[in-house]
């Protein structure tokens, strides 16, 4: 009986560590992705005016959000192509990145902070102006400047009105989206990992503790996390392979969003599960050279 309970402690221990690092692998490269200065990254790394040239969906989405500014600026003669020049200036997408990081940041921590710095947009838009004059493809003239940024600080402006801080986004929501956001909040916070992370050291221990003969509890312990960052090595080439197939359909630009938290996680796994074969390697060598002096010795006896 006692055997029995303690290979059933041995078994629920193993089935422990085995899910607490999946969790680990799998939710460390989603975290190192949301967190505010990736989401920027990205958001600044994106070529805007070719995707919208290449995928209709982006080109309709952008068109969407910014039509009252396209309204405005047509009066003036200025081509809507233009303005797809400004926002894709590294100024203008730094400040998208930072008003995207924002809101990704309060969804997954809850902590309220001003959604836009109004301070240095005028600044940034005329930077980005410049830059089209420079590059020869339209010349604005001095006028339709000014222009270009009055409508673009009246739309900032009343934005700013309606989501001055990122607190106000709950008021949008049901008491259903709610539950939703505090289900995304636990998984993608800190006390998911936090407690994945004990998880894992108690399991890590407690087969230590068992003071299996030999130093078993290397094999062990190894063996699990080895199949656990294999596991997870299988998921990141599955999703890879899909994100590879789904990139040449509509909306592409997500998927290309989704390589480098993939990257990230497959590195992640792969490394893990070389180190653990490495350690499997070496124990069994040791082991097995330990077992030949143990026997050699036994025969001098």
């Amino acid at each position: 009986m006692e055997k029995f309970l303690k290979g059933l402690a041995l078994t629920i221990l193993v089935l422990v560590l085995f899910v607490s690092t999946s969790g680990v692998l799998l939710l460390l490269p989603v975290k190192n992705t949301i967190k505010k200065d990736s989401v920027k990254e990205m958001i600044t790394s994106l070529e805007i005016e070719k995707m919208v040239q290449d995928d209709p969906n982006f080109k309709k989405a952008v068109d969407e959000v910014f039509e009252p500014i396209y309204e405005e600026t047509r009066n003036l003669g200025i081509e809507d192509e233009v303005i797809i020049k400004i926002m894709d200036s590294d100024e203008v997408k730094g400040l998208i990145g930072d008003v995207t990081g924002n809101i990704t940041d309060y969804i997954v921590t809850g902590k309220n902070q001003k959604l836009i710095n109004t301070d240095n947009i005028e600044s940034l838009v005329d930077k980005a102006i410049t830059d089209i004059n420079k590059s020869g493809y339209y010349e604005i003239q001095p006028e339709e400047k000014q222009e270009i940024l009055t409508i673009i600080r009246e739309e900032v402006n009343e934005y700013q009105e309606l989501l001055p801080e990122t607190n106000v986004i709950d008021e949008t929501f049901s008491q259903k989206d709610m539950e939703s956001l505090n289900t995304i909040r636990f998984i993608l916070g800190n006390k998911l990992i936090m407690i994945l992370g004990i998880a894992m050291a108690v399991s890590i221990i407690g087969i230590i503790l068992f003071k299996l003969k030999e130093a078993k509890w290397i094999k062990w312990n190894s063996l699990t996390i080895m199949f656990s960052s294999l596991l997870t090595s299988i998921i990141t080439v599955i999703f890879l392979i899909l994100n590879n197939a789904l990139f040449r359909l509509d909306y592409a630009y997500i998927f290309k969003t989704l390589s480098k938290t993939i990257n990230y996680s497959m590195i992640l796994s792969f490394s893990v599960l070389i180190i653990m074969i490495i350690i499997l390697i070496t124990y069994h060598i040791v082991s097995k050279s330990y077992k030949k002096e143990l026997k050699a010795e036994t025969k001098k006896v």
